[in-house]
């Protein structure tokens, strides 16, 4: 989903959930974003549609920036370990446990990098198709 179109979206729901009337917000969303008012209406009216899409997006967005916190914290932990370790070979297991923290954290990066170039081009294909 565009970006721009995804903070659209964000603004008329908290319009909504502020409790003001459609009349009112939908030519200030329309003005911000330079659409028709017919676009933002027309949208508000199909919102049950992609509200759950909307949703899931930002669940997966929420889901990966806690795996990175999860592994950016267990990362410092493992690299602290490599200074305060009484023996070699608990220092030797923590930089193994760094390496390999560090190789999910790459994994993680580029599945994401790969899900947002994928979104990309199909959003180039639907352009071209138009």
């Amino acid at each position: 989903m565009n970006e721009k179109i995804l903070e659209r979206r964000l603004n008329c729901l908290e319009y909504y959930f502020l409790g003001a009337k459609s009349s009112d917000w939908i030519p200030v969303i329309a003005k911000r974003y330079g659409v028709k008012p017919q676009a933002i209406r027309s949208d508000w009216t199909r919102r049950s549609k992609w509200i759950p899409n909307l949703q899931n997006q930002l669940d997966s967005q929420a889901r990966f920036s806690e795996r990175l916190v999860l592994l950016d914290t267990l990362t410092k932990k493992a690299y602290a370990m490599t200074r305060t370790a009484d023996n070699d070979s608990a220092k030797i297991g923590a930089i193994r446990t760094c390496g390999a923290l560090i190789g999910q954290y790459f994994d993680i990066m580029t599945a994401h990098d790969l899900e947002d170039l994928k979104e990309r081009i199909e959003r180039l294909e639907e352009v071209k198709k138009r």
